[in-house]
């Protein structure tokens, strides 16, 4: 069975297209399928609209949340009910393109456990262009530990991907309530791939993800992800205790054998602020971590099911 996991969230424009495309191409794949909405607290005719779409077909099911918990935690409700040997997750604004994903399959068909799908020709405006690849350096380049390499961008490929039962199940177990679902998935291993594949336009309405979206994804990303942040913060501190020492040498140095100059005002005071900022901005970090882990010693469901149509 193939499972075909999307998030929506005010999407009434889109579903009925959505469900219709994604219909056609599972029904020309072999073996059964389901395909589950998780509506992540719209506040439209969206989960009505899947409600009937379920009524006229079974395989169409049906998760409400009973709020908005964001997409990552909205996916992993997904997983908890996916029955598939071959699990799929994609966004619900068809940019995702539901065509491909025999493209995803026969990937895995050749031994793969997890397969990404790296868009290319993005249907995007030059902005979120150049704002998603701002998005992506950084998620590659500060995203970084023993199991991520430093430039590697599978974790911000976006959310198309197909995996097997195992990675599934993995993912499923993970008791941590990071709403990071790239970094969750790419963290539990087995054998992964990236392949090319097209990006379609948006179908009807506008992207949830305005540019401050994109900033709160990324910076995120990297707090739940990679303890690097905070060794930046060590490596800055260390850099600005070598500078002052040198700084200092070279008065001493200037005042024994040119004598004593009056220091500017404005350069005092311009380090002042440095300083201060420097140091605001790794408490900043360091506060980051430490509300993550309050978050998970609350031990808090994930979610809430408002409703469900399975």
């Amino acid at each position: 069975m193939n499972s075909v996991i999307i998030s929506v969230h005010n999407e009434e424009a889109i579903v009925k297209e959505l469900v219709r495309r994604l219909k056609k191409v599972l029904n020309a794949l072999s073996g059964s399928y389901e395909i589950i909405f998780i509506d992540n607290g719209s506040s439209d005719s969206t989960p009505r609209i899947i409600e009937e779409e379920h009524k006229n077909d079974s395989r169409i099911k049906f998760i409400q949340l009973s709020r908005d918990f964001g997409q990552g935690i909205a996916l992993r409700a997904g997983f908890q009910f996916a029955k598939g040997d071959v699990v799929i997750i994609m966004d619900g604004d068809l940019q995702d393109i539901p065509e491909e994903i025999p493209k995803l399959i026969s990937k895995l068909k050749e031994g793969y456990d997890l397969v990404y799908a790296q868009r290319i020709n993005r249907q995007d405006s030059p902005f979120r262009k150049s704002a998603s690849f701002i998005v992506r350096k950084i998620l590659a380049y500060l995203i970084r530990g023993e199991d991520v390499p430093s430039g590697d961008e599978r974790m911000s490929v976006g959310v198309f991907r197909a995996m097997n039962r195992e990675v599934a199940d993995a993912i499923k177990s993970l008791p941590e309530h990071t709403a990071y679902i790239q970094g969750l998935i790419r963290w539990v291993g087995f054998r992964q791939t990236t392949i090319e594949v097209e990006h379609g336009r948006r179908f009807a309405g506008k992207s949830k993800y305005a540019l401050r979206n994109l900033l709160a994804y990324a910076f995120d990303g990297v707090i739940s992800s990679s303890t690097y942040p905070l060794r930046f913060a060590t490596l800055l501190g260390l850099l600005l205790a070598i500078s002052s020492f040198l700084m200092g040498f070279g008065h001493f140095f200037y005042r024994i054998f040119y004598g004593t100059r009056a220091a500017g005002f404005t350069t005092l005071i311009l380090v002042v602020l440095f300083l201060g900022g420097v140091q605001l901005m790794i408490i900043g970090i360091m506060g980051e971590y430490l509300g993550r882990i309050y978050t998970e010693t609350k031990r808090k469901p994930l979610y809430i099911i408002k409703k469900k149509l399975l």
